[in-house]
């Protein structure tokens, strides 16, 4: 619920790039991204909890003000060329700006086989947001996917409170 891929566009041409797959690592689903050939051309598939401009790819977010320190979560990952490439990523705003997020980029060499790899990242977030997004792009040959569950934020940051002087002794 809440996310955004190409599957409305593809279903109207027959082909569904990010299905829900049985194959999770935590609970009964996660998704499943796959290249896919549609009219002579590969389809790179999009998931995203904000939403997609036909241009700028993915947009906007949801209202977040937590300050998290980690994104994280589990991927399995089989390329088939080298060239094959995935991204998972978030991203902070205030204001519309880019404030802090990170990315976990993939390759043609960072298979996993069959088995889900977790991942923990830093969200290099240092200001408050009022939004944050989430982006997956799989950039690969026909029939790659890359499947992504368990997707968190933690970590409740470090803050300084404000003691007034009256108070230190």
């Amino acid at each position: 619920d809440g996310w955004e891929s190409y599957n409305d566009w593809g279903a109207y041409l027959g082909v569904v790039p990010t299905p829900k797959s049985t194959n999770s690592y935590q609970g009964g689903f996660a998704a499943e991204l796959v290249s896919l050939v549609y009219d002579g051309d590969t389809t790179n598939p999009l998931l995203t909890n904000g939403t997609i401009d036909e241009w700028l790819g993915p947009v906007g977010g949801v209202p977040y003000t937590s300050m998290p320190t980690n994104f994280e979560g589990a991927y399995i990952w089989n390329p088939v060329m080298s060239g094959d490439s995935a991204w998972i990523s978030v991203g902070f705003k205030n204001g519309g700006s880019i404030i802090g997020g990170n990315v976990i980029a993939l390759g043609g060499g960072d298979g996993t086989g069959a088995t889900y790899q977790t991942f923990n990242i830093s969200t290099n977030l240092f200001t408050a947001p009022d939004s944050m997004i989430v982006a997956i792009y799989v950039d690969a040959t026909p029939g790659v996917n890359l499947l992504v569950d368990a997707l968190e934020l933690t970590g409740n940051g470090v803050g300084v409170q404000e003691v007034s002087w009256e108070a230190f002794k």
